[in-house]
């Protein structure tokens, strides 16, 4: 269906159920999707801003936690590593308690309105960012570390429950474009992880360790609220399954998990986090010792990565939607980039290179396209593989997406600095790093296999396509014979 000057199509503010617009449920009309048209543009700008505000709150105590843990614990006798395993935790406990709660959330979170999860979500965000401004005030080393667990934890549950919640938004309002969506959300993601730090350090100068958190929460906790007036009511759409699909509604995680595919997808969204994760305790540590960079240079360095990881996802999205290129071939791209970072940076031993400070920022630009790639086409991937099984459309499916790759993402974010730091410690820098990579491109071999399949096998052989087209719909054929007699 075209607007009334006949420009542009506007199929994604319809359900597929009829001309009915999924935000006031009333017959379509050219007048009336104009205004929905109005309301997609005003969603997509309120999902955006949440997600910066919700990364650039949570990413606040980045530069700081570390320079507070010392005032509770400056005695040096203390077991050094321990104690920085001890902070480490406070960073990671959140994206562990994530990867623990995403999966069964995000189906109980099903029949609560999208819409009221991300705003009471926020609010609670903004919350837990209050109250770890007052861990301040706590005195004893053991009692500081408590609090702030039990608070991350809290943090984690709400977080993970927003990204559910924004994600099952962005389905249903751009249903058509669903690469663009989730890159959309990446790409606002990672401005606030850029922007986050630099805010943090800037207010820890001049408030010190509470302001910086109150100042964080309650700037969430405001535009939370101010969402409740500005952003529109949303209908959600009824699952309807496709034509000739079996719809699974009652389907288990184990069938889910079933499917082989599925995994490459789910290590591949834990190696886009975990790389981010490795690189941030490790790579500020290699600029400054070897290069006599300032922190101030070096953080400028991770702003320039967030900024350029907001780009090509967003811009990604859209061309993947757009068939330019497929999504194997963007994840190829994701791992082979990730892979080549990892060896630059150093550089590895074996390409028997000086170290380059130019070499390291160049890298920094391959590490924002490769994970990028891999955490933009991800979820659709996903969608789309649990689809042509026939566990149902990716509307349907929206909430287990969400909640498996949020698992699978927490996971990596969170044991990144730990396994990064442990692996650069035993190997060195550059050989650490270039082991990492090695498993970028181990992984990449993989996606190839399945793109030769894909396109050789079923495409180019004579009688294949046609082949394995029968034989997907012999399988729907008896899922459905054993779905009646069940």
């Amino acid at each position: 269906m075209t607007s009334a000057n006949g420009i542009g199509r506007v199929a994604p503010l319809h359900n597929t159920d009829g001309e009915q617009d999924l935000f006031s449920g009333r017959a379509g009309t050219d007048e009336a999707a104009a205004g929905s048209k109005k309301k997609v543009y005003l969603v997509y700008g309120c999902i955006g801003v949440n997600n910066f505000f919700l990364a650039a709150a949570i990413s606040l105590m980045m530069p700081i936690m570390a320079l507070e843990a010392e005032l509770k614990n400056p005695d040096s006798s203390n077991d050094s590593v321990s104690k920085h395993a001890a902070v480490g935790l406070v960073f990671s406990i959140a994206k562990f308690t994530e990867f623990v709660a995403a999966p069964g959330l995000s189906l109980e979170l099903r029949n609560i309105g999208s819409k009221y999860i991300l705003i009471l979500s926020g609010m609670g965000v903004a919350g837990c960012l209050i109250l770890f401004g007052f861990i301040a005030y706590v005195d004893g080393w053991i009692q500081f570390l408590l609090l702030s667990y039990s608070i991350r934890i809290a943090q984690g549950l709400f977080t993970v429950a927003n990204f559910i919640a924004a994600y099952g938004i962005m389905v249903i309002t751009l249903p058509d474009n669903p690469v663009f969506a989730n890159g959309s959300m990446r790409a606002f993601n990672g401005l606030g992880y850029a922007f986050g730090p630099f805010l943090g350090g800037s207010l820890y100068d001049v408030g010190g360790f509470t302001i910086t958190f109150l100042a964080g929460g309650i700037a969430l906790f405001i535009l939370s609220t101010t969402l409740i007036v500005v952003m529109p009511a949303i209908e959600e759409a009824k699952e309807k399954p496709a034509t000739s699909v079996s719809s699974h509604s009652n389907v288990s995680k184990r069938d889910l998990l079933s499917v082989p595919w599925l995994w490459a997808i789910i290590i591949q969204l834990f190696l886009g986090n975990f790389l981010m994760g490795a690189v941030e305790p490790t790579l500020p540590l290699y600029f400054i010792r070897f290069f006599n960079l300032s922190t101030s240079i070096s953080g400028l360095t991770f702003l320039m990565y967030g900024i350029l990881y907001s780009l090509v996802a967003a811009l990604l999205g859209h061309i993947v939607d757009c068939d330019y290129i497929s999504i194997e071939a963007s994840q190829l791209i994701g791992l082979a980039s990730c892979g080549l970072a990892c060896q630059l940076v150093g550089p590895a031993l074996f390409l028997n290179w000086p170290r380059s400070s130019a070499l390291s920022f160049l890298s920094m630009i391959f590490f924002a396209i490769g994970t990028a790639a891999l955490l933009t086409v991800g979820l659709p991937d996903m969608a789309r593989t649990w689809s042509e099984r026939g566990f149902g459309t990716p509307l349907e499916l929206r909430h287990a997406v969400s909640g498996v790759s949020r698992a699978a993402m927490s996971l990596g974010y969170g044991s990144g600095p730990i396994v990064g730091s442990s692996v650069v410690a035993a190997l060195g820098f550059q050989n650490g790093m270039s082991a990492i990579g090695g498993v970028y491109f181990s992984v990449g071999v993989l996606v190839l296999v399945r793109c030769l399949y894909k396109y050789v096998v079923l495409l180019r052989l004579p009688g294949a396509a046609s082949h394995a087209e029968e034989s997907m719909d012999s399988q729907k054929l008896m899922e459905d014979v054993s779905g009646d007699q069940e």
